[in-house]
């Protein structure tokens, strides 16, 4: 919705709202149907269809729901005074977003067989199907969905200006804030590498903050500066200059929310060649591990799939760079030449990397390189996890071309 108002022959604003929404659902025929108790295992939640790994995976769809909604206030005033055309202008960005994580309360069945991601029973692993002997299971349920929240403001001042007839200059200045991460009930995660893990007790655990995870970013304005130059009747010289930030907000979904899918597992001790139990007598007894806050903390030995991720606390806004400088002279009756310069620089991209990894100079001995190659995850900075992915301001790039351009203008049929 805009509207545009004429104040006088010389002054107008341009005012303008505007509501966007995204909604990407993928409803499982399966779904709420308790498939478990039709197919004869008891003590099972119904809300997804079982999960059984025979070799094969066989599994109904997954559901979920993924939501995004923007809203736009913008506001332009335009007001002309002699030899000067003055621009000032706001625009607000209002960003959220609903997304659920991935749940199989139904169950993860595995039977007997190497496809298994646990030590399973020996034997074949389709007749251990048949037979309905679980060697391991696997529940998880979702306790929580992924609600961020942005604020955009952006506020700037431009001034085109004739000092002279031949002469333009253009002039401004922008200044830009977006509010730093967080969700809408601060259900979120940060990985923090000087907090006792409470399940090995090493330093590094991951935490859930009722803050934003980064500090506020206020130090954002961007230059404009641009001129035009007829300095011969024929021959024109133009130049800019130009700084613009870019938004951050998430470039993929539930970043920032480990712990927030509950998982129970049962499995045999290590060394014990018995199924856990039958289908038909359904598994035993369990209840998900869940902190006061709402996070579910890991549950399991394998620690290489133990994921975290870490926001940058001095994240800031990446901005880009733009500057040209050119030529344009018309050299004969309907016949132009055009040389132009074009530059870019892209400051502080938002990258990610894994803060978890052996350094590439741990060591030069091969029986050391052959201790650590047999043991990998002993050897991490954080054992206790695999992959920690660090999001910071990380990404640069530059990009330069040159234009050379020769025009013949539309004369007597030809261009």
């Amino acid at each position: 919705l805009s509207d545009m108002l004429i104040l006088n022959p010389t002054t107008n604003n341009a005012f303008r709202v505007g509501y966007n929404r995204r909604a990407l659902y993928q409803q499982s025929l399966t779904a709420n149907q308790d498939w478990a108790k039709q197919l004869g295992i008891p003590n099972v939640n119904g809300g997804t269809f079982p999960f059984f790994n025979i070799g094969y995976t066989f599994a109904g769809l997954s559901a979920y729901q993924n939501i995004g909604e923007d809203f736009t206030m913008q506001d332009n005033f335009t007001k002309v005074v002699g030899k000067h055309m003055f621009k000032a202008g706001y625009e607000l960005l209002r960003t959220r977003y609903n997304a659920t994580v991935g749940a199989l309360p139904g169950g993860t069945y595995n039977f007997g067989g190497t496809e298994a991601p646990f030590t399973p029973n020996t034997g074949n692993t389709f007749a251990s199907f048949l037979l309905g002997t679980v060697s391991s299971a696997t529940f998880t349920q979702s306790w929580a969905s992924w609600l961020p929240r942005w604020w955009s403001h952006q506020w700037y001042v431009q001034d085109d200006w004739k000092p002279f007839r031949t002469v333009t200059v253009n002039l401004g200045l922008r200044w830009s804030y977006e509010s730093p991460y967080s969700t809408k009930y601060n259900q979120q995660s940060q990985f923090d590498p000087t907090v006792q893990d409470p399940i090995t007790g090493r330093l590094g655990a991951i935490v859930h903050p009722q803050a934003a995870l980064a500090k506020k970013d206020l130090n954002n304005f961007a230059p404009r500066v641009g001129l035009a130059w007829n300095f011969r009747p024929k021959l024109v010289f133009r130049s800019s200059f130009g700084m613009i930030h870019q938004d951050v907000f998430a470039w993929t979904q539930n970043i920032m929310f480990d712990e927030y899918l509950a998982t129970a597992s049962i499995q045999a001790p290590v060394g014990d060649p018995r199924t856990v139990f039958n289908l038909s007598q359904g598994p035993p007894s369990f209840a998900y591990q869940l902190r006061s806050d709402g996070s579910a903390p890991y549950v399991g030995s394998n620690y290489s799939s133990r994921t975290a991720s870490r926001w940058d606390p001095n994240m800031r806004m990446p901005y880009v760079l733009n500057w040209s400088g050119g030529v344009q002279w018309e050299f004969s009756s309907n016949w132009l030449l055009d040389a132009s310069y074009q530059g870019q620089s892209a400051v502080g991209l938002i990258n990610s990397w894994d803060m978890n990894a052996i350094p590439l100079n741990y060591s030069t001995d091969p029986t050391v390189l052959n201790q650590v190659y047999q043991s990998v995850q002993n050897y991490k900075p954080y054992p206790q996890f695999g992959t920690i992915n660090y999001y910071s301001n990380f990404g640069h790039d530059t990009f330069h071309s040159g234009t050379l351009r020769v025009e013949k203008r539309y004369a007597a049929g030809a261009s």
